[in-house]
């Protein structure tokens, strides 16, 4: 650890409000910062685009460059507040933020706010890159946080954030570059506070996996771990939690609407934000089925289509999905949805055995594949209302395809 083990200081939750009242800064108020006269221990995290420099280099259209950083960042912002987080700052293409309970150690539900908030990004990655389709092919990010002793400040510019200042905020910075893309990693010192035996209920829901050190320097090196759910990816209750997530933290208006938020950090014009009132808000009785080997994908058209009121039943596991389909009687699905490539059973396999199964069942192909298309047109038993939509799915186009094929 890196100085945090010979004490932890707990504070009360609202910690962050009270030294408003309680502390002045130190310095002359007309300074650019202006430091408090406490230091406290905290959760600090950072998310941060990959290779963003490059991507917005091929992109020429200026709207289309502000619309890919002002979707990422306000989709960021509406998660950090949801788990009660709080912005320090932007950083072009990342956010700097943190989460004011952690002060109190005792106290294991401000962690969980994290690992939640952090891992909740990662999940609707598919979501924003849905969004940006036609502006970027994907959205891919990463994930840090750690823990320590911080100095809080304000800043003339923005007198009413704080901005925080020391080691563990430098550490949370560095060890991001040690995620893959789509992944959250977590420092040494938060991984041990984890590991203490109080939050051993918390400890056990998450796989942590050594993953790398960050070189302090020669003598000094930093394990950094990555962090995951324990839960199984492949199944429908995967799917259902992340679903109930998504109607708890009221995700969907953030991320497929843009509305106006008072987390947003980039504002745009009224006349560029994309908010579709034409996608249904009655119940349907039309009863769809989705296979997709991707949970996040997965979540993202159950998410589009119960947005636009059918009836969906959503499935991971390919053989899973088969066995449901077979329980009902014929006709009961009047839609399928499925990708091509997925493990074991191929999205072609089991177009086939639903097929012999329900011979008038419409289904719907999904691939990021070139040939695909090609590939199902000389497929035995396609029909005209067989169709293939091309991966990253656009949500406009998606629902309007569901329509006609419906229709």
């Amino acid at each position: 650890m890196t100085g945090n083990d010979s004490q932890h200081d707990s504070f009360d939750e609202g910690f962050s409000r009270s030294y408003e009242k309680d502390s002045s800064p130190i310095i002359e108020t007309s300074d650019e910062i202006s430091f408090f006269d406490l230091s406290q221990n905290y959760c600090v995290c950072f998310v941060d685009v990959s290779e963003s420099t490059k991507t917005t280099a091929t992109i020429k259209d200026s709207q289309k460059i502000r619309d890919y950083y002002s979707t990422f960042l306000n989709s960021m912002a509406a998660i950090i507040s949801e788990f009660h987080g709080r912005i320090i700052k932007s950083t072009g293409d990342g956010i700097l933020y943190y989460f004011p309970s952690t002060s109190n150690v005792e106290d294991d539900s401000g962690f969980s706010d994290v690992l939640e908030c952090g891992l909740t990004m990662i999940a609707v990655r598919s979501v924003i890159s849905a969004k940006l389709a036609g502006i970027v092919s994907s959205m891919s990010y990463r994930v840090s946080a750690d823990y320590g002793r911080v100095e809080v400040a304000r800043s003339a510019g923005n007198p009413d954030r704080d901005d925080l200042f020391g080691s563990t905020v430098n550490l949370c910075t560095k060890i991001n570059s040690k995620a893959s893309p789509n992944e959250m990693v977590i420092g040494g010192d938060l991984y041990q506070v984890l590991k203490n035996p109080s939050y051993s209920s918390l400890y056990s829901m998450y796989k942590f996996k050594g993953k790398t050190e960050y070189c302090l320097d020669a003598k000094h090196p930093y394990p950094v771990y990555t962090v995951a759910r324990k839960e199984s990816i492949n199944s429908d209750g995967v799917i259902r939690r992340y679903d109930k997530l998504f109607d708890t933290l009221n995700l969907k208006k953030h991320l497929l609407q843009s509305a106006t938020h008072s987390t947003n950090i980039i504002h745009q014009s009224k006349s560029t934000r994309y908010v579709d009132h034409e996608i249904g808000q009655k119940k349907s009785s039309y009863n769809v089925l989705i296979v997709d080997d991707e949970p996040d994908v997965l979540l993202t058209y159950r998410s589009f289509l119960e947005d636009a009121g059918y009836n969906v039943e959503a499935f991971s596991e390919p053989q899973e999905s088969l066995k449901k389909f077979a329980e009902h009687a014929t006709s009961y699905y009047d839609l399928v949805i499925l990708d091509i490539r997925m493990p074991g059973v191929n999205g072609l396999q089991l177009y086939s055995r639903m097929k012999a199964i329900d011979p008038e069942i419409k289904i719907i192909f999904l691939s990021a594949l070139d040939a695909a298309e090609e590939l199902l047109s000389i497929l035995p038993g396609t029909r005209n209302n067989d169709t293939f939509i091309r991966k990253p799915v656009d949500l406009r186009m998606f629902i309007n395809t569901v329509k006609t094929v419906l229709n």
